[in-house]
C-alpha cells in the first residue's frame, strides 16, 4: 500500500471542538501514521492537496433500513434474499459518499436472515443497545 500524504487540509478534531487549519496527514499502510501541526517534511509516494476541505472522521449512523428501499412489507416477501441485498447497495454506496463510514441495519426486510448470520458467525454486528 502506497504511503499517502494528505496536505493542507482543514481537520475537525472532534474531541476538543476545533478545525485545525492547513494540517498534513502522513498514511502508511492504511493508518494515520503522523499529523503535523505544521508542514511534514517527508517523502511520499503520492500526495493529494486538500486545500479548501475539510478532514474528519467518519459518521456513524446507528439506526437505518438499508434493506427496506420500498414501503411495502407484502412487496418485499415476493423478494429473494439476494433480490434484497442487491437493492440496498446503491442505498449503502451513498451512505458512503455522505461520509457514513459505519452504519448499524436496525432490521426490516431482511427476516431476521441478518441475526441468523451473526449467531453463525458468518457476519458480525455490534450487539443491540436496549
Amino acid at each position: 500500500m502506497p504511503t499517502l500524504l494528505l496536505k493542507n487540509a482543514a481537520i475537525l478534531d472532534v474531541d476538543a471542538g476545533k478545525l485545525l487549519e492547513e494540517r498534513d496527514v502522513l498514511i502508511r499502510e492504511g493508518r494515520i501514521a503522523e499529523l503535523g501541526e505544521t508542514r511534514l517534511k517527508v517523502s511520499s509516494e503520492r500526495e493529494i492537496d486538500l486545500r479548501g476541505k475539510v478532514l474528519m472522521p467518519g459518521l456513524c449512523d446507528a439506526h437505518v433500513h438499508a434493506i427496506v428501499p420500498i414501503n411495502s412489507f407484502a412487496q418485499l416477501t415476493k423478494w429473494s434474499p439476494f433480490y434484497t441485498a442487491i437493492r440496498a447497495v446503491p442505498i449503502l454506496e451513498g451512505m458512503l459518499l455522505r461520509g457514513f463510514t459505519t452504519v448499524r441495519d436496525a432490521g426490516g426486510a431482511d427476516f431476521g436472515m441478518i441475526r441468523r448470520n451473526v449467531k453463525r458467525g458468518e457476519a458480525k454486528a455490534a450487539p443491540p443497545v436496549t
